[in-house]
């Protein structure tokens, strides 16, 4: 008798062991994430993130997984190969009004016409100059990947139809080599090509471009994640979303710092990139869903979505993110 109780005494105490060291051992477990990114400023608040060291005091372990192409990375955030991405809002529009639930967006970047984050460039001094919007007529576009989805409303926004302007897809980083080589007529470009672009010499048809052709503030890019992260994964979607809180309010307060953390991160040259732009980026409470709406009515008013919908569907509740 005296062996049984000893025995149910041990098993309490390793129980009584379990339940207060468990949790313990819960909170202090490294989170493995896979972030998907670009080279732009869109993906600025990641590299604050990590610069500062805030993923690391939070034992989130980060992989950088690079994209040109955004509708890849959804793909990819839907199929799990990656954890969350920052993804321009035009493809996630678009993407969302076949599936409204599948992703949530938990921070947002804005480009604002008094801070330019992107522009349209033409070369100088040649036979036919383009100097105002109206000479890219039955020219050659060449835009960023990125943008693919927005295109149709900027070149409504132009006031040009579709068949009046020969769109040209490359990637953000060769753009301005494939306007100086003449493969295109002009490149509208994303920070810190933009910059890149002005310390050329290259003629700024508009700076910026997206918030005076689409609509101002423009909804540059949402961090996301998927309903199922949030749901099913609550100590890393509460912790994953307070580190990215802090990056903004931080960003909000040292944007020198900010803008060095990014050039240092792409090892981008300081007298050639050193005064480019970064977005406005905004807390979950603080992104501006009348602009997305309004774009998402330009698009469908243009074609380049089917539907509209309700944007609230994108946005998770505060309250979910708690441990």
């Amino acid at each position: 008798m005296t062996k049984l109780l000893n025995l149910i005494i041990i098993v309490l105490a390793l129980v009584l062991v379990f339940i207060i060291v468990y949790p313990q051992w819960q909170e202090n477990r490294p989170i493995d994430m896979r972030i998907g990114c670009d080279s732009t400023v869109n993906s600025n608040i990641f590299i604050i993130t990590q610069s500062r060291g805030f993923f690391q005091q939070e034992k989130i372990n980060t992989q950088f997984v690079f994209y040109q192409d955004p509708t890849m990375m959804l793909s990819d955030l839907a199929a799990d190969k990656i954890d969350c991405a920052v993804c321009p809002w035009p493809t996630l529009l678009k993407w969302a009004v076949a599936s409204e639930d599948s992703f949530k967006a938990i921070t947002s970047v804005e480009y604002r016409t008094s801070i330019p984050i992107d522009a349209i460039f033409a070369k100088p001094a040649v036979r036919n100059p383009i100097t105002q919007m109206r000479d890219l007529k039955n020219k050659r576009l060449g835009y960023p990947t990125q943008l693919k989805d927005v295109m149709p409303v900027v070149i409504s926004g132009m006031g040009f139809k579709e068949n009046e302007i020969r769109l040209v897809d490359l990637s953000n980083g060769s753009l301005i080599t494939a306007l100086n080589d003449n493969q295109v007529d002009a490149i509208i470009v994303l920070e810190p090509e933009r910059t890149a672009a002005l310390n050329q010499g290259l003629v700024s048809v508009s700076d910026p471009a997206l918030p005076k052709l689409v609509i101002a503030p423009y909804p540059g890019a949402a961090v996301i994640v998927k309903n199922d992260f949030i749901v099913n994964k609550r100590r890393a979607a509460f912790k994953f979303k307070m580190v990215l809180d802090a990056s903004v309010a931080y960003a909000d307060a040292n944007v020198e710092d900010s803008r060095r953390m990014f050039l240092s991160f792409f090892n981008l040259d300081q007298d050639i990139y050193g005064n480019c732009y970064l977005p406005q980026n905004q807390k979950l409470l603080e992104i501006n869903k009348g602009a997305i709406i309004s774009m998402m009515a330009k698009m469908f008013e243009v074609g380049a979505i089917t539907n509209t919908f309700d944007v609230q569907a994108l946005f998770p509740l505060p309250a979910q993110f708690r441990q």
